[in-house]
């Protein structure tokens, strides 16, 4: 069941990328083409409707990443599982712009922009050596460069978010971790450890509290949408 599968929080949009090539890669090796539906998959969260064509706008984003894919239909067992992900993924864009707009935090449009702009930069010299050749796929998948900023909405948003929830995280809770932590305080070396300072771990223990805080906070989020909304779709 998809509320069972382990997401690792993302807060970049390089991040967001690469998770999107290696999906496509691992799952449609060997099968070439777009997959075609063939029902309808609606859902709604929190009353935001996901229709037909999200999916599929979603489904060619994906196959954006492998560009020797071809067009053609490919059914079967990676079919069902492409378009959960897809799915998945849309429930995620759905839930977190819902919960920044019910923040109030700011939508800074120059900075999603900018994103895009680095995100554009970095696709196209990784995976498509050439601007025409990117422009050629995205043509060829029925997309457009807006289908393609959703991708780095959605890690402006999931950053925006990661910054406000963290916020909270102080050096106390930092401390508090280290110290049910101990061995976190021991540097291995070849025979024994060297002891390390809180005022040396300080950072990295912050980190890893303000990354636990934020996934508490996202499961606790998600988890009731995202029953409803495959219920719902049953």
């Amino acid at each position: 069941m998809l509320i069972n599968k382990k997401k690792n929080i993302m807060v970049h949009v390089f991040t967001i990328s690469f998770l999107l090539i290696l999906f496509s890669i691992g799952m449609f090796a060997g099968c070439g083409g777009l997959p075609q539906q063939s029902k309808p998959v609606p859902a709604s969260v929190n009353n935001e409707i996901i229709k037909e064509e999200d999916v599929e706008e979603y489904i060619n984003l994906i196959y954006l990443f492998k560009p020797d894919a071809g067009i053609t239909s490919c059914r079967g067992e990676s079919d069902a599982k492409l378009r959960e992900e897809a799915l998945w993924l849309l429930i995620e864009n759905a839930l977190i712009s819902q919960e920044v707009r019910k923040l109030g935090l700011p939508e800074d449009e120059g900075k999603i922009e900018r994103y895009y702009q680095t995100f554009r930069e970095e696709l196209i010299s990784g995976i498509f050596a050439s601007e025409d050749k990117f422009l050629e796929r995205l043509k060829e998948l029925g997309l457009t460069e807006n289908s393609l900023k959703k991708i780095s909405r959605k890690a402006y948003f999931t950053e925006l978010l990661y910054e406000y929830i963290s916020a909270t995280v102080t050096d106390e809770d930092a401390r508090a971790f280290v110290e049910d932590n101990p061995l976190f305080l021991r540097k291995p070396t070849v025979k024994d450890g060297v002891e390390l300072s809180f005022e040396e771990v300080k950072e990295e223990a912050l980190e890893i509290k303000k990354r636990e805080l934020f996934e508490h906070y996202y499961l606790t989020l998600v988890e009731d949408a995202i029953i409803k909304t495959f219920k719902s779709n049953e």
